[in-house]
C-alpha cells in the first residue's frame, strides 16, 4: 500500500491544479503518509496494518472527489494482492480549501489595518473553508507565526495578542456592529 500511495503522490506532484500559482512552495496536492501502525512483535505476522494519509486539496478542488481518487488508487493498486479482506478506507477529517477575492471588503480592511497592499496564501487547514461554503467571506488573520504552530512550546507573544485584540475589535465593529 505504501508503494501505491507513493506513486499517487508522484502523480499528484506532476499535475496542474487550480490556483497552483498562489502556492509556489507546494503548487500541487500534497499527499503525506503520516503514520503506519501494525503488528505486535518482529516475529509475529501482523493481523492488521493501519496507514493514515494526509491530503490537502487546493482551492477549486473537491475534497470528496480527491478522497475517492485515493480510495480508487489503493483498491486498484492492491488488486490481485493476497489480502484476507479489502482495505477499509475512512475519511477522518475534511477541511475544505478556501480562496478569498483580493477585493473582498474584509480582506481590504485587514490589509489596511496592518499596512499591507495584499495578503498572502498559506498551505494549511482551517475551518474557514466550511464557513466560506455558508457564503461568508473569510480571511485567516491573527497573531503568532505558523513556524511555531503545532510544535512543542507553541506560543504567541503577549504583545501580539494585545495588538490582535485591538485589530479584531475594529474589524468586528466595522463588519458586525455597523451592519446590524
Amino acid at each position: 500500500m505504501i508503494e501505491v500511495l507513493a506513486a499517487l503522490r508522484r502523480t499528484l506532484e506532476r499535475e496542474k491544479t487550480p490556483h497552483a500559482e498562489l502556492f509556489p512552495e507546494v503548487p500541487f496536492v500534497p499527499l503525506n503518509i503520516g503514520t503506519v501502525h501494525g503488528g505486535s512483535a518482529i516475529n509475529v505476522v501482523p493481523d492488521r496494518c493501519a496507514v493514515e494519509v494526509g491530503v490537502r486539496p487546493l482551492p477549486g478542488m473537491d475534497s470528496v472527489a480527491l478522497a475517492e481518487r485515493v480510495r480508487r488508487s489503493v483498491l486498484d493498486g492492491l488488486a490481485g494482492a493476497p489480502l484476507e479482506a479489502p482495505p477499509d478506507i475512512e475519511i477522518l477529517s475534511d477541511s475544505p480549501p478556501m480562496l478569498l477575492d483580493e477585493e473582498a471588503p474584509i480582506h481590504r480592511h485587514l490589509c489596511s489595518l496592518v499596512g499591507q497592499e495584499s495578503g498572502t496564501t498559506v498551505a494549511y487547514a482551517t475551518d474557514a473553508g466550511w464557513l466560506q461554503r455558508l457564503g461568508l467571506d473569510c480571511a485567516i488573520f491573527g497573531p503568532g507565526t505558523i513556524e511555531v504552530a503545532h510544535k512543542p512550546n507553541e506560543n504567541v507573544p503577549k504583545a501580539e495578542l494585545a495588538s490582535a485584540r485591538d485589530l479584531i475589535g475594529q474589524t468586528v465593529r466595522r463588519f458586525c456592529q455597523e451592519a446590524g
